[in-house]
């Protein structure tokens, strides 16, 4: 066993994939989603690899739900990696959004990351090379194609807590960096755009195709070895040239 890893929204998309990448290298996941049906999934692959996988119901929007697995990682003595992978996202036109809408999408996108980070950043200033790895996106650099204000304005605010951790971090040895994808073929993006508006998308993209879970993935592992071992208060755009800044 290498690494103890945490991995909030690890039930689907880019969190399950990099939960499936860390679990093959023999690290030990610590599986948190608001969904049972994928965190099932992951225990089913962990028990064939014979990988460790310790699986938590947990909702960015209930700071209740953060108990348990909070005094399970307790219970482990440290952290090496957080990835801060859950979010939401909708369609909702900027007119017809509500305060209810908004205050939601801050809440699972903002707030209960920093929270829960905040929690666990005692045992992660125990862990080795410790990290932390923030999903935002491209919408946070753009203000967005499809999406709508609440999103791209939260996944701003991902990228501005990115690096005042980063800065808080340092002295404790700590590294905070986040990734920035372009628009990806993953549940979420598929839950409020239709796939002709999906692959309409394509044609924006240089490299010629839109990003899957598994391009994410690979960078999230990228990021949390000792290859990135000498970066901090990054964001890393992947997102085949769709946007370059």
């Amino acid at each position: 066993m290498n690494r103890i890893v945490l991995i909030t929204g690890a039930g689907s998309g880019m969190g399950f994939d990099a939960a499936c990448r860390f679990l093959e290298n023999g690290d030990r996941v610590i599986g948190c989603d608001r969904l049972e049906s994928g965190l099932e999934l992951l225990q089913a692959r962990a028990d064939y690899q014979g990988a460790i996988f310790d699986p938590f119901l947990l909702d960015l929007a209930q700071f209740d739900s953060f108990v348990p697995t909070v005094e399970h990682v307790k219970s482990l003595g440290k952290l090496d990696v957080l990835v801060n992978c859950a979010g939401i996202c909708s369609g909702t036109p900027l007119e017809t959004i509500t305060e209810e809408e908004w205050d939601h999408t801050y809440q699972v996108n903002v707030k209960g990351p920093f929270f829960l980070t905040r929690m666990l950043l005692p045992f992660l200033s125990k862990g080795k090379e410790p990290t932390i790895i923030n999903i935002s996106s491209m919408a946070g650099f753009t203000g967005g194609i499809k999406s709508n204000p609440a999103y791209s304005s939260s996944k701003a605010a991902v990228t501005c807590m990115t690096k005042n951790l980063a800065k808080y971090c340092a002295p404790m040895g700590i590294r905070v960096n986040e990734i920035s994808p372009g628009t990806a073929r993953t549940a979420m993006t598929k839950n409020w755009l239709d796939p002709q508006t999906l692959d309409g998308f394509t044609s924006q993209v240089p490299m010629g195709r839109l990003a899957e879970a598994g391009d994410i993935a690979k960078v999230i592992f990228f990021l949390a070895s000792d290859g990135a071992g000498f970066m901090t208060g990054q964001s890393l755009h992947v997102n085949g040239g769709m946007y370059i800044p």
